[in-house]
């Protein structure tokens, strides 16, 4: 953290930073939040261990497919124009997760596969673009660094804060409700991108 005190960056470059280390924290949420799920699920649906495997596989594949091309994409359209598009894909993903637990045995698989297929893109657009978002506001690389380690940390809580937030959730709720933090993360960070100006 010396790094970061060492060089201080403009109040619009922070705000950048924070919103891009906020926004690929709710990028990995996902993850572990379905992971830690997979019994109840199993439990309340009747769904075959094949299905469960690709409620994960899903995601991931989605993720790894997006970030190959994000970047790319976004330089010739512009970083924000993506990460709004991806953040509405994770709002969308988790809202089908969500009414996924209310569509019963024979629909609640299908339903909550599209949903991890829209949260997978969203959340593999996010990767590259976040990472591109820093490095327009630590233009200087010497100084980007620690900028780079807070991103790091980021993807890192993102999966430690699914798996604690979906075990507490499902404690007290029904498993539809572990997409709630990532909607919610995925508004509040559609108004920090336009608040941060990121471009």
């Amino acid at each position: 953290m010396s790094g970061i005190r060492k060089h201080q960056l403009s109040p619009e470059s922070r705000r950048a930073v924070t919103v891009a280390v906020l926004t690929v924290l709710m990028a990995q949420l996902p993850i572990n939040a379905v992971s830690v799920s997979l019994t109840t699920i199993a439990a309340d649906t009747g769904a075959a261990t094949a299905g469960l495997q690709w409620v994960q596989s899903i995601y991931i594949l989605a993720m790894s497919a997006a970030v190959l091309s994000a970047g790319v994409i976004a330089e010739n359209i512009g970083r924000r124009t993506i990460m709004v598009g991806a953040l509405w894909l994770m709002a969308l993903g988790s809202v089908l997760g969500g009414l996924a637990s209310l569509a019963g045995e024979g629909l609640a698989m299908p339903v909550l596969w599209l949903g991890q297929a829209f949260a997978g893109l969203g959340g593999g657009a996010l990767l590259p673009t976040t990472l591109g978002t820093i490095a327009m506001a630590v233009p200087d690389p010497r100084q980007r660094g620690p900028y780079m380690a807070l991103w790091g940390a980021g993807t890192t809580a993102g999966l430690a804060f699914g798996a604690v937030a979906s075990g507490l959730i499902l404690e007290f709720a029904p498993w539809g409700w572990i997409f709630v933090p990532t909607g919610l993360l995925a508004v509040v960070n559609q108004e920090g991108q336009r608040r941060a100006g990121v471009d």
